[in-house]
C-alpha cells in the first residue's frame, strides 16, 4: 500500500504501510488475554508464604539454579 504524504517539506514522499498479516491474529488474542490477567498469582503467593512461615517448603537448590538458569537463556 502506498501513501503520499503532502506537506510543504515533503512533496512528493511515498511511504509504504504494511497491512497486518493474518498470522497476526493469534498473537493478537493472545496479548488480549493475557492483558487480562494478573501480573502475579495471588492464591500461589499466599500458598509459598504459608509453607515459607511453617517451614514446609520442599527446595532443591539444584534444581531451582537450572530453572534459573533455563530461564534466562531465553
Amino acid at each position: 500500500m502506498q501513501n503520499t504524504i503532502k506537506s510543504p517539506a515533503a512533496e512528493n514522499v511515498k511511504t509504504s504501510v504494511a497491512a497486518p498479516s493474518v498470522s497476526a491474529a493469534p498473537i493478537s488474542q493472545a496479548q488480549q488475554a493475557l492483558r487480562g490477567m494478573p501480573e502475579v498469582d495471588s492464591q500461589r503467593v499466599a500458598e509459598l508464604k504459608a509453607a515459607i512461615s511453617k517451614g514446609v517448603l520442599d527446595t532443591d537448590p539444584a534444581s531451582l539454579a537450572q530453572t534459573m538458569m533455563d530461564y534466562y537463556r531465553r
